[in-house]
């Protein structure tokens, strides 16, 4: 079903969540009282009970039913749009990157996780990578840019050791080369490590959505300078732990992720042509607007990010810094158009955000077999989409992907996520949208 078709045929539950407004604090899941392993029937089971309990005209005296009846109204049109579906999926697992925390032994791992590295070489270079962990399907994938370069099931990572404030290396026991990597500040890392451990350790993954990460706080296209010096446009996602840098705002590829840290990070106008840069520890990310109020705009939202880059959302009340106005505010306020790039023709451009040393990222150590399966010449298109890919399917669809991980469960897989990936297999797919 296209984009259009979805916007004039569905319940308006459905087109408000492929605009981008999904949930505020609580997921459709459990708006509903389901887990991911829910079928359709038991979704459609449990809208009737509840539908019947909270009905303005059959509630009586419940406190909120007006409002819990729309909730369970809303949550029960998208869980039984398969379109709506993935979109949803897509949606939370952005919104995961977004606002990671690090884990806390006392409670479940979030599914995804996106981590920004710098990865040593055998050269002793270091280049920047994208790693990314899903726990329903159970592996660690390796990116190069928005290219997936190798991947590496969850059950072969044996140890995590940490070798200074901004570094650790990861060791293998499937013969796989120990990743060297660096961070751009200690909270970072401190996250990534505690993550990491909660893998090794065999820490529950959250079986529903009952914490659902807040919405990004802006989002809208810019101009961004690559390390060459050229611009070339692209769509922003701002969150308090990561801006993310896709293509186009279908969120269809993501080129970078810029880290975020109150206290090792900052952010300024740097001319009167609209300008502005976000400083990190190892380098210097330069973006444009068409006019200075904009770029006032994105550089006013990125320091309130930075404010509250250690706030645990999954923990705030209504009356700290994400509350149920402030979200509502933000579901209005948060698409920053920017007219005359909106408006602007002609494709992107390639993105030259290359590595600094200006050489090819594929290294001997980790270049896979282009024969093999699995390998990266061997993944389909819609493995450059990665955003957008069903977070917890088994891949079956995708032709030449038979890897370990994919081609069936593996030891390393959380038993929510064995559960949830049997689940949603058959969901696969991709859909346009934006959160």
């Amino acid at each position: 079903m296209s984009r259009e078709t979805i916007d004039q045929q569905a319940h308006p539950a459905v087109q408000e969540l492929l605009k981008g407004n999904g949930p505020v604090d609580k997921g459709y899941y459990a708006a509903l009282g389901l887990q991911f392993t829910s079928t359709s029937t038991d979704v459609q089971k449990q809208y009737k009970r509840l539908a019947l309990q909270f009905h303005p005209d059959k509630a009586g005296n419940i406190p909120d039913a007006t409002e819990r009846f729309q909730s369970i109204t809303t949550a029960y049109h998208v869980l039984s749009n398969k379109s709506a579906i993935k979109a949803y999926w897509d949606m939370y697992r952005l919104r995961c990157y977004m606002y990671q925390l690090p884990h806390d032994p006392s409670r479940p791992l979030l599914p995804f996780y996106l981590l920004h590295v710098k990865k040593r070489d055998d050269r002793g270079l270091m280049q920047e990578r994208l790693l990314t962990i899903d726990l329903g399907e159970g592996h660690l994938q390796n990116w190069k840019k928005d290219k997936v370069h190798r991947k590496i099931p969850l059950n072969a990572i044996s140890a995590v050791a940490v070798t200074g404030d901004c570094t650790f290396t990861i060791s293998f026991n499937n013969g796989q080369r120990d990743y060297r990597l660096a961070t751009e500040f200690p909270p970072q890392c401190r996250l990534y490590i505690s993550v990491l451990q909660g893998v090794i350790s065999g820490a529950q993954t959250r079986p529903d959505d009952e914490f659902f990460p807040p919405r990004c706080e802006r989002k809208g296209y810019v101009e961004k300078r690559g390390k060459t010096g050229d611009w070339a446009k692209r769509w922003i996602m701002l969150g308090a732990r990561y801006l993310l840098i896709f293509r186009n705002m279908n969120c269809e590829e993501l080129v970078n992720a810029v880290p975020l840290d109150g206290a090792h990070c900052s952010v300024a106008i740097t001319g009167s042509d609209g300008s502005w840069c976000i400083s990190t520890p190892m380098r210097k990310w330069f973006f444009r607007n068409s006019k200075v109020a904009i770029a006032n705009d994105w550089v006013n939202a990125v320091a309130k990010m930075l404010q509250q880059s250690e706030l645990d959302w999954s923990a705030m009340t209504r009356s700290l810094a994400y509350s149920i106005d402030d979200l509502n505010e933000v579901r209005n306020s948060a698409l920053l158009i920017d007219t005359s790039l909106e408006q602007a023709e002609g494709p992107a451009g390639p993105d030259s955000d290359d590595d600094a040393d200006g050489q090819d990222d594929m290294d001997s150590v980790d270049a896979p077999d282009p024969k093999a399966p699995g390998s990266a010449s061997q993944m389909t298109t819609l493995n450059r989409f990665w955003p957008l890919k069903n977070p917890f399917s088994k891949s079956a669809s995708r032709a030449g992907e038979e890897t370990e991980v994919t081609g069936s469960r593996t030891p390393g897989e959380t038993a929510a996520g064995r559960a949830v990936a049997d689940h949603l297999a058959s969901r696969t797919g991709m859909v346009r949208h934006h959160i």
